[in-house]
């Protein structure tokens, strides 16, 4: 009797390994071929693709989408710590690796997971603020894939390290960038997803959330412990001008890391240029809703010209966002952070910073349609140029106001 290898591919929702289709992990030999062949033959079944742990060298762009989608489908990419390697790659644009079932397959029971790889792409040279870029090289672009997982994944020089599109929910671990000019790119319906101890690190911006037309939404985003340490810019929310909808809302981000933060921490409701991260774009006419950034751990001093922790609208108007809650330990009281609507912005410090100053807890305040609510109660704040603080004073109870020089004013006395 003739005896026949028996490989796991055969046994249909098995694992396939990658190296039984010819793939080497050497680090030398171009994979890609080899690559391909094994996500092409259980494509159209369900299966999980394995990568044991090595270094696989891809020359060309690796396609995993799937060609059918129907109730319960699951398709994973497993990595044993293994590396994709792009940097011999002649592309200067493309996706490098697209996971998805493609555009129009959709089915709200499918399932798709990616866990355990490093990606490595092209040199691009050192990211500046103004530095140029081929600006579509792409580490994954995660298109239509419906109830998806990643876990302990790193991508390194890339334009942009993930760019996701038309994905809910997503459940993101660990999930890093590190030397792209954008980590973290949402552009169209991505919704419900939760990410949580990610890092975006290094780049010219950490996270852009930017429909990629004005008809489509960005929306019920939570980013928990998010690292966006050394970006020029840590995150972009740009609506885009539009003359109907509201193209971003519902994005908390809680306990985020801000650290060699060399501009801005958060630009909300302002135009991106991808070209120059010392530009504040100008005021997007339909402002983002419902923006949450809340505690945190923040370096050095902010709140000098072009080096704020949140910059919103330049101009009061409608159109600025609204709703927001910002209470994050950062000096949020200077002219530079801009207009929103409708919004609490606790300008809370109470902890001592790198030159040992302690920034008081001079302000509270909450911005409504129809009245402005004020701490009841708090000792003189301190010397502000160019603005005039109201509050109510604790010694008295009286309402009074302080002028950029120092002078005060009582405007009702306490009876």
């Amino acid at each position: 009797m003739t005896l026949t290898k028996v490989h796991n591919r055969m046994i249909d929702g098995a694992y396939s390994n990658v190296k039984d289709f010819g793939a080497t992990g050497d680090g030398t030999t171009d994979d890609t071929t080899a690559i391909q062949t094994a996500w092409d033959a259980i494509k159209s079944t369900n299966g999980t693709l394995f990568f044991p742990k090595g270094t696989y060298r891809c020359d060309g762009v690796l396609d995993f989408t799937v060609n059918y989608i129907s109730s319960n489908h699951f398709h994973a990419l497993v990595g044993d710590c293994a590396t994709i390697d792009f940097s011999n790659t002649a592309l200067t644009t493309g996706n490098m690796i697209t996971f998805g079932s493609g555009v129009g397959l959709f089915e709200e029971k499918s399932r798709f997971v990616m866990e355990g790889f490093s990606l490595i792409g092209p040199s691009l040279g050192a990211i500046t603020a103004t530095s140029t870029a081929p600006h579509n090289l792409v580490g994954i672009f995660f298109n239509y894939a419906i109830n998806l997982t990643l876990k302990d994944i790193t991508a390194f020089n890339f334009y942009i390290g993930y760019k996701v599109d038309f994905c809910f929910p997503i459940v993101a671990l660990a999930v890093l960038s590190d030397n792209c000019y954008v980590g973290l790119q949402l552009v169209a319906d991505v919704t419900l997803s939760s990410w949580v101890g990610c890092n975006f690190k290094e780049g010219r911006f950490g996270v852009v959330i930017q429909p990629k037309d004005a008809s489509k939404a960005i929306y019920g985003q939570t980013f928990i412990r998010l690292n966006l340490e050394g970006n020029y810019v840590g995150m972009v929310l740009d609506p885009r001008d539009s003359v109907s909808g509201i193209g971003i809302w519902d994005i908390d981000v809680i306990d985020p890391y801000i650290e060699n933060v060399t501009y801005d921490g958060f630009r909300i409701g302002r135009a991106i240029n991808y070209d120059d991260a010392t530009v504040i774009g100008g005021n997007r006419n339909r402002g983002p809703l419902n923006i949450k950034i809340t505690g945190g751990l923040w370096d050095g001093q902010w709140g000098t010209a072009g080096h704020q922790p949140v910059v919103f609208h330049s101009s009061d108007s409608s159109n600025a966002p609204a709703g927001c809650v910002i209470d994050i330990p950062v000096q949020l009281s200077t002219s530079s952070i801009g207009f929103t609507r409708k919004s609490q912005l606790n300008n809370r410090m109470d902890i001592f910073q790198g030159t040992g100053t302690v920034i008081n807890n001079e302000a509270q305040y909450e911005k409504k349609s129809q009245s402005i609510s004020i701490v009841d109660g708090i000792s003189i704040p301190s010397d502000e140029a160019g603005w005039a603080q109201i509050y109510v004073d604790t010694a008295d109870g009286d309402l009074k106001v302080k002028f950029g020089d120092g002078t005060i004013k009582t405007i009702v006395t306490d009876t």
